[in-house]
């Protein structure tokens, strides 16, 4: 059971006056603050939270869709659609601090919005089409063409200024996903990206690798997307992902890159991702 079911679990346990007073919780659960927040309100008595629990777990009993139990906690780590953008706005928070004069931005490869510039959202929407059925090798051709965009046209010039840019996925995906999991030739991958794509690209200056359970990664696409089957990569069996993970480990080790389990609390991966880049 993953953290977050046993944490609703404890939520229904106080409102049903089962684990209130002097209930020790178990330290490996490392219990979020959110959650902590709305079993007080709950003791306190105040109906909104209790009848904001019930809602969302008689609307899970409803309809069996994750989201439902999702929605009622906005600012917890467990309701994140996507972890790796909290952690992308959380850095962005540290560097401002530290580099106040520098300017910022985020660039998120192979999304289908959001992803930097409006001709890589299309590229994006391209590739997570399940229905166009596209070759491993057309996902390469097409993620290459979104990194190129994408460095000729933002992160480059960020970085002629001095400016920081926070990726939340590089080459190294496709290495992953088309490569160690769909059998796409790794010297193929490493042609394509090196002959569009500079050194500096290929080679971060800093990078970390983040990793979740089979559990949480279904808990979390589930929240993403009320669409996972009709997703290209969303909507793969576990063995996909599994072979892409173990690609990520190699990746890894083979490169000195730091892995944190992403799937705690916000601040204790935020705490993982500084030690791994080594900026506490």
């Amino acid at each position: 059971m993953t953290k977050f079911c046993r944490q609703m679990i404890f939520l229904i346990q106080t409102i049903f006056r089962e684990n209130l007073e002097g209930e020790k919780m178990n330290d490996d659960d490392n219990f979020d603050s959110e959650i902590l927040k709305i079993r007080a309100r709950i003791i306190s008595g105040e109906s909104s939270a209790r009848a904001e629990v019930e809602a969302a777990f008689a609307k899970f009993r409803e309809t069996e869709n994750l989201h439902a139990l999702l929605e009622i906690l906005p600012d917890s780590a467990f309701a994140k659609a996507d972890a790796i953008d909290a952690q992308i706005k959380k850095l962005r928070e540290y560097f401002a601090q530290q580099n106040p004069a520098r300017e910022i931005i985020e660039i998120n490869e192979g999304a289908e919005t959001d992803s930097g510039l409006p001709s890589t959202d299309a590229i994006g929407q391209i590739l997570h089409r399940g229905d166009f059925h596209l070759d491993p090798v057309t996902n390469l051709l097409l993620f290459t063409a979104q990194r190129k965009e994408l460095w000729d046209k933002k992160i480059a010039p960020i970085l002629a200024l001095d400016g920081i840019v926070l990726a939340s996925r590089n080459w190294w995906s496709t290495l992953a996903y088309q490569g160690y999991a769909q059998g796409v030739s790794r010297k193929l991958i490493e042609n394509m990206t090196r002959e569009f794509l500079p050194a500096r690209y290929i080679r971060p200056d800093k990078s970390v690798i983040l990793t979740i359970d089979d559990e949480t990664r279904v808990l979390r696409t589930t929240s993403r997307s009320a669409d996972v089957a009709n997703d290209t990569f969303d909507s793969r069996e576990n063995d996909f992902f599994a072979k892409a993970n173990a690609g990520y480990f190699q990746i890894a080790k083979e490169f000195g890159v730091e892995v944190v389990d992403a799937g705690g609390t916000i601040d204790g991966v935020f705490a993982g991702i500084l030690a791994g880049l080594k900026l506490k």
